[in-house]
């Protein structure tokens, strides 16, 4: 996410917060569909680079979230609108990985007993709960990809409008120019 808040950052200003976020989510939903592809004889490089794809995308999302809530915010509240941002945050992530969790182990109870169902040959219910195990977080990737479709829908709510004052270049007096951080930085720095 390093890496991408410094491209983010580029990018924010000039097409602003909703094709960013749009952007980011659609590309977040793919790389997730992508997860669907891995089957047990995966490369572990594979996976690390789909991992790594989808890190970048939520940078891109975090960034143009963060800064387009952060624009309007009078300094007197900026305290309490970063609290609340922080929480809600927290909260939905949690909620996301709790059902993110729940998926994989109902769906293996699931998938495994069909699989090894009259089945007696030990060697084959090991490689059947193997791929059941595996199916169970295809559905999981699929929930998950399905969330993200629900974020890009709500992304067009997004009004570049109501976040122009973060898209404009900040301009400072040219004694200050070389110890100015750029308006890159500060866009970048309203998301820390």
């Amino acid at each position: 996410m390093v890496v991408t808040y410094q491209l983010a950052s580029r990018l924010y200003p000039r097409i602003g917060p909703r094709r960013v976020v749009i952007g980011a989510i659609l590309g977040g939903a793919i790389v997730t569909l992508l997860f669907l592809r891995i089957d047990l004889g995966a490369d572990l490089w594979w996976i690390r680079g789909l991992m790594f794809l989808r890190a970048v995308t939520m940078g891109f999302v975090m960034l143009a979230i963060q800064a387009a809530i952060y624009t309007c915010i009078k300094p007197s509240d900026t305290g309490r609108a970063t609290s609340l941002f922080s929480t809600n945050r927290q909260v939905a992530g949690s909620l996301g990985v709790a059902l993110l969790a729940t998926v994989p182990v109902d769906r293996t109870t699931t998938h495994v007993r069909a699989a090894v169902q009259g089945v007696t040959d030990q060697t084959a219910i090991q490689a059947a709960t193997a791929q059941a195990t595996l199916h169970a977080f295809h559905d999981a990737f699929f929930i998950a990809a399905a969330l993200y479709l629900l974020g890009f829908a709500f992304a067009f709510f997004i009004h570049d409008e109501d976040a122009a004052p973060s898209m404009r270049r900040r301009s400072a007096p040219a004694d200050q120019v070389a110890a100015a951080p750029t308006a890159e930085v500060l866009v970048a720095g309203q998301s820390g």
